[in-house]
């Protein structure tokens, strides 16, 4: 009989002693799983303040773009209405040039064959080729 005690309370604690460990490691796990959960909390919350605040800062850096695209865009315009005020003012310089031409009267040649005496301020026609005086052979 004593041996069977034995047996039974050598199997009562094997069992009470698996049984401990069981209760303990799923106590002990769990434990473990809310510092882990804990843990991955603060890292989220950490990490969305970080992503706000990056958001807040390309934020800020792209109304600085648009606001720098903008004031690009008008300096353009402004480049282009001067372009245009321009080309049209070339032309009307033009057509009163073209018009005060065909209003001045026509050359008429001196008598003789001679060309008449060029007008003040414009240059004699064929100054530029004209070819040097000769000189008397010798």
């Amino acid at each position: 009989m004593k041996a069977l005690i034995a047996v039974v309370v050598v199997v009562a604690g094997t069992l009470c002693g698996l049984l401990g460990v069981g209760v303990g490691y799923v106590v002990w796990g769990q434990h473990d799983a809310n510092v882990e959960l804990a843990r991955v909390r603060r890292w989220l919350a950490e990490e969305m303040q970080r992503s706000d605040e990056r958001h807040k800062e390309l934020e800020a850096k792209l109304k600085q773009a648009e606001a720098e695209i903008r004031k690009a865009e008008g300096v353009v315009k402004e480049a282009q209405d001067d372009r245009r005020a321009e080309r049209q003012r070339r032309r009307a310089l033009e057509e009163r040039q073209a018009v005060e031409e065909r209003d001045l009267p026509p050359r008429v040649s001196a008598p003789g064959g001679a060309r008449p005496a060029p007008a003040p301020g414009s240059q004699a026609v064929g100054a530029a080729t004209a070819s040097p005086p000769s000189r008397p052979r010798p």
